[in-house]
């Protein structure tokens, strides 16, 4: 369950950067 969880976060964190890499270049635009 532990791992489980820590993958999940990651994955969360891992999404929540691509998106605001990408709302940053729309800005930057």
């Amino acid at each position: 369950m532990l791992q489980a969880d820590k993958f999940l976060t990651a994955d969360i964190k891992a999404r929540t950067s691509c998106l605001r890499d990408k709302i940053d270049s729309k800005i930057i635009d």
